[in-house]
């Protein structure tokens, strides 16, 4: 029993500060001993004045111990946001004052997140004004969680964004061909014929006798 009620203390006081100086705590654990017993006191009263009669004070000790929580949590988390924001309009003792305490940790609780970079608003005010313990710890969270200030927003850097210099096309010389290319060598095209034509005799003729006479008489000087 002393375990439980041990961390169900720890989660609602809060671990170690982050880098933002504020802790993560349980928001139904700081609600539930500040607020809750108080009206767990009040219903019991209620509901159990006819048969305890006097004894039923008792529950009155029970109310007195959320209200000292209530500001024992109120007075902690105020420092914690009044020390992250810098606010010189909002001191850590205001949010035990009613209605107008709210309404000055909701205010502060959004410079807060517009430090943190958080694109989004806290909780309803009407949650700060009625529920404070449960509203402002859930918001504190987020803020502590984003550890500090909001985080730029990344684009590409130098040179980002699109080819190296010199690539996206060709080296230079290539995309077509080298000098001299794509064309019929000097002197002539490929499809011609070569000088003096391919279709012709060569000089003199194919079709005579050789030198001195016919194929078809004796040789020199005689007969066979």
């Amino acid at each position: 029993m002393g375990a439980a009620m041990g961390g169900a203390m720890g989660s609602a006081m809060g671990g170690p500060a982050g880098p933002s100086g504020i802790s993560e705590r349980n928001p139904i654990m700081v609600f539930g001993l500040s607020n809750g017993l108080m009206i767990l006191a009040n219903i019991l009263t209620s509901a159990l004045i006819g048969v305890l009669g006097g004894l039923v004070a008792i529950f009155n000790l029970l109310s007195l111990a959320g209200l000292v929580m209530f500001v024992i949590f109120i007075l902690k988390m105020g420092k914690e946001l009044q020390a992250y924001t810098g606010s010189p309009d909002y001191a850590h003792w205001h949010g035990i004052v009613p209605i107008w305490g709210g309404l000055q940790i909701h205010k502060t609780m959004q410079m807060a997140f517009q430090k943190a970079g958080i694109q989004e608003e806290p909780k309803h005010v009407a949650l700060y004004i009625f529920f404070a313990t449960f509203a402002q710890p859930s918001d504190m969270n987020k803020v502590a969680q984003r550890g500090g200030g909001g985080a730029p927003a990344l684009g590409p850097g130098p040179g980002m964004g699109g080819p190296p210099p010199g690539m996206g096309g060709p080296p230079p010389g290539m995309g077509g061909p080298p000098p001299g290319m794509g064309g019929p060598p000097p002197g002539g095209g490929f499809g011609g014929p070569p000088p003096g034509g391919p279709g012709g005799p060569p000089p003199g003729g194919y079709g005579g006798p050789p030198p001195g006479g016919g194929f078809g008489g004796p040789p020199p000087g005689g007969g066979y």
